[in-house]
């Protein structure tokens, strides 16, 4: 992954889940060509999802900044059943880690 890319598309947010796209594990290849042709790959969470054009533009936009960036191959695929659940867990906790656990807090 190219750092400079990975730093530009950082900022860019799924925008449903609100957080960036590579802190989610979305981002799967971040290259910069001889041409000046970044090459990026984002992972979505469904196939079909509704806002892909509002990613695809947020990631050229973001990709476009990077000094000697000249154009912007955007492939996208989508996440595995297993690749959503670790999503999932991220973003809302492990349920079965915290199943029957009713920790009291503070004092009684």
């Amino acid at each position: 992954m190219n750092p400079q890319l990975v730093d530009a598309l950082r900022p860019v947010e799924d925008p449903e889940l609100h957080r960036s796209i590579v802190d989610l594990g979305m981002l799967r290849r971040a290259e910069l060509g001889a041409d000046g042709t970044a090459h990026i790959l984002v992972a979505l969470t469904v196939a079909g999802c509704p806002l892909r054009n509002e990613i695809q533009n947020r990631v050229t936009a973001a990709a476009t900044e990077v000094a000697g960036v000249t154009g912007v191959s955007l492939d996208f695929t989508v996440m595995t059943d297993d690749e959503r659940e670790e999503l999932r867990k991220m973003l809302h906790g492990d349920a079965a880690s915290t199943a029957g656990h009713s920790h009291a807090h503070g004092h009684a």
